[in-house]
């Protein structure tokens, strides 16, 4: 009888073991992921900021009253609802 308790035991420990193993990897995981997700919402928010910031370019310098009057300007490929076509080759990001 004591054997058959010992072994469960020792069965016990070793599942635990294992399960803390795999508790360790699942949070490590976690971490990467998080890192990779906030890099890549963060490089999002600076490509969007220069995008903005060239169709806003002209404008501020005074040329033109909107972004989209700009003649080689890529602001009619972003714009939500907007069907004319840019003067310029674009490749919407989104």
């Amino acid at each position: 009888m004591k054997k058959k308790y010992s072994a469960t035991i020792k069965n016990l420990k070793e599942m635990l073991q294992e399960v803390m193993i795999y508790t360790i990897i699942v949070i490590i995981l976690q971490e990467i992921f998080y890192f990779y997700l906030t890099d890549l919402l963060d490089n999002y928010k600076k490509i969007e900021q220069r995008i903005n910031y060239i169709h806003y370019n002209p404008v501020a310098a005074g040329f033109v009253y909107h972004e989209r009057d700009w003649k080689n300007s890529s602001f009619s490929a972003y714009e939500e609802g907007n069907r004319e076509i840019p003067n310029v080759k674009v490749n919407v990001l989104w």
